[in-house]
């Protein structure tokens, strides 16, 4: 029998909210950061083998999350779903699609905040950016 997926949420690897997720669900934080890279993880923690059933070598039924959107500082910009990554086999990969279990996918976020948007969506020169 299948269960909804359950995953934890931390910041900075201090886990902020763990449970199941059914169908769509909102999380709104504060975090507080520290000058330098601070990151946004999300872990999927029940996945069991039959979750992801297979039919032809193709995936038809899979246990995952999807992170739609994220809100920073009341921006919100597709870039930001497209920089979760997460390590496997050595590599690193992007993706907003949560599907291995016990893997931590990682948004990193650099404060000040508003610098790494600005960068990130290559909106232009900063006043004394060396960048």
């Amino acid at each position: 029998m299948h269960t909804l997926p359950e995953i934890s949420i931390d910041w900075n690897e201090n886990v902020v909210w763990a449970g199941p997720v059914e169908w769509d669900r909102t999380f709104e934080y504060d975090f507080r950061g520290r000058e330098g890279v601070n990151s946004l993880g999300f872990k999927l923690i029940n996945k069991q083998p039959n979750d992801t059933v297979m039919e032809n070598e193709k995936i038809i039924a899979d246990k995952a999350v999807i992170v739609e959107n994220i809100t920073i500082e009341n921006f919100s910009f597709d870039s930001f779903q497209h920089q979760i990554r997460y390590k496997h086999n050595g590599e690193t990969k992007q993706g907003n699609y949560i599907c291995w279990n016990n893997v931590r996918w990682e948004l990193p976020i650099e404060l000040p905040v508003f610098t790494w948007i600005h960068k990130l969506e290559s909106l232009g020169w900063i006043y004394g950016d060396t960048i």
